[in-house]
């Protein structure tokens, strides 16, 4: 058991790297894919990009906060980006990256319209989310991230 605690550290980042090569339509391996990764990853973190919706962008899907991506640094990456891309890189994106997730904000809603008896939400939203890699007009209304809140926002590992 210990030998294989051992390799736990190693086997996960092989398996995160690969899910996240797959994500960005990386095929085949080039020495460059980690810091590549790590620099999106960063830009994402410091202009506060949504995770879903920016590989959503990258396949060009619609979505609302398009203007989030227009800027030099966004710009650069994906110059980067584009340059180790192949022909069926975009297939392989459409296999990893979901256009709907089941984002908490719209659970509370379908919820809170569910105990006053309107169980239309929630059909819509359980329509949406059985094929999540699909792309339906359904799906749009909730891609969107959560509103800015000015109160502490409390979630449950539940919902």
């Amino acid at each position: 058991a210990t030998e294989l605690i051992d390799k736990f550290e190693k086997i996960y980042e092989e398996k995160w790297l690969n899910m996240m090569k797959s994500k960005l339509g990386l095929i085949g391996n080039d020495k460059e894919d980690s810091l590549l990764i790590f620099e999106l990853l960063e830009i994402m973190k410091k202009q506060e990009l949504d995770y879903t919706n920016t590989f959503l962008f990258l396949m060009d899907h619609e979505i609302d906060d398009k203007k989030n991506y227009q800027n030099k640094e966004f710009d650069n990456w994906e110059m980067k980006w584009q340059k180790r891309l192949s022909k069926d890189s975009k297939n392989l994106m459409k296999l990893y990256n979901p256009v709907i997730i089941p984002r908490n904000h719209n659970v509370e809603n379908v919820l809170k319209s569910a105990e006053n008896n309107d169980l239309t939400p929630f059909i819509d939203l359980l329509k949406a989310l059985k094929n999540p890699y699909e792309n339906k007009e359904i799906s749009t209304k909730y891609q969107s991230p959560s509103p800015e809140r000015n109160e502490k926002y409390q979630t449950f590992c539940g919902t």
